[in-house]
């Protein structure tokens, strides 16, 4: 069982009259719902940021990432056509 939260928003005009037309046209069941839907959308996209941006920090650090060294990344290339070769055959 998930433990529930509930908090009040406020929401300036423009903002209110955005989730109603959501809501009313159909895409949402509920303004609870749109709400729910925007947050889980932002926390993707940051964690989709945060990810990116330590891949970008790895690369920076080894430009073979994620071999440690352009012999491992071609050794595991060599050995993955030839499984690919022997699967095929």
């Amino acid at each position: 069982m998930t433990a529930e939260y509930s908090t009040r928003l406020r929401l300036d005009e423009p903002t209110r009259q955005r989730l109603e037309d959501l809501v009313s046209a159909g895409h949402y069941r509920s303004g609870n719902a749109a709400i729910v839907d925007a947050i889980n959308r932002l926390w993707e996209a940051l964690r989709d940021e945060d990810l990116d941006a330590a891949y970008a920090a790895a690369v920076e650090d080894n430009p073979h990432y994620p071999y440690e060294s352009e012999v491992e990344r071609a050794t595991a290339r060599r050995r993955r056509n030839a499984r690919q070769k022997a699967a095929a055959e």
